[in-house]
């Protein structure tokens, strides 16, 4: 019997347990780009790895290219989405975040293995809904609804961790703009304070070339995000 593709049309179309999956086999050692290719054919379109045997070998291209263009695409931000019948809401106020909550992100964000857990974190089920206005389950745990999160649409992901990595980027570099402004109005006055004195030269100085230091580790820091 022949087999036939079914090709996901967006990110939403792929489980963020697929990509998951993509990502284990992707690190097989000796395994060449044919494996490779299959294996993604196999995955993100539902389908037995022995199947893509009968695929058109330009058609298993043609698809691998497909999908990496829908990995490269832009990543929009959603809010609310469903898994089967329950709707799960983001974070309605990050400054409001508890403590347990920072901690598991902290854990799991960047580790794609357990990327489910991070967004049981990010997303619960809403609670309370008015137009665009929502609440969310009280958090509980990561593990409470991570099994259900395996079946994120990767999109929902992907658009998730882009938004929460921004909103970590532009919050570190408001912080370091504020500590330059700190550090060069403590320079300033120093400086007022070593005239009026006359004697305090040496620790202006001192003083002067930590600050200096500081400034050249924040602007390093800066480069690399």
């Amino acid at each position: 019997m022949k087999a036939t593709l079914t090709i996901p049309e967006n990110l939403n179309e792929i489980s963020l347990v697929q990509y998951q999956r993509f990502l284990v086999a992707s690190e097989i050692e000796g395994m060449g780009q044919d494996f490779l290719d299959r294996k993604m054919v196999s995955i993100f379109c539902s389908m037995s790895f022995s199947d893509t045997l009968q695929i058109k070998q330009k058609d298993i291209r043609e698809t691998c290219e497909h999908l990496n263009n829908l990995f490269e695409g832009e990543k929009a931000f959603q809010q609310t989405f469903k898994i089967k019948d329950t709707e799960f809401g983001f974070i309605p106020s990050l400054e409001d975040i508890t403590a347990g909550e920072f901690a598991d992100l902290d854990n799991y964000l960047g580790d794609w293995e357990h990327m489910n857990k991070a967004m049981a974190v990010l997303y619960r089920p809403t609670t309370t809904k008015i137009k665009d206005k929502y609440l969310i389950e009280d958090y509980q745990g990561s593990d409470k609804h991570s099994e259900l999160m395996q079946f994120a649409p990767l999109g929902v992901v992907l658009g998730a961790v882009f938004f929460f990595l921004n909103l970590s980027k532009a919050l570190s570099k408001a912080i370091q703009v504020s500590l330059r402004e700190e550090m060069l109005e403590e320079s300033i006055q120093l400086v007022r304070s070593s005239q009026q004195s006359g004697d305090g030269t040496a620790a202006f100085t001192r003083s002067l070339e930590e600050s200096l230091r500081a400034l050249l580790q924040v602007s390093d820091t800066e480069k690399v995000l």
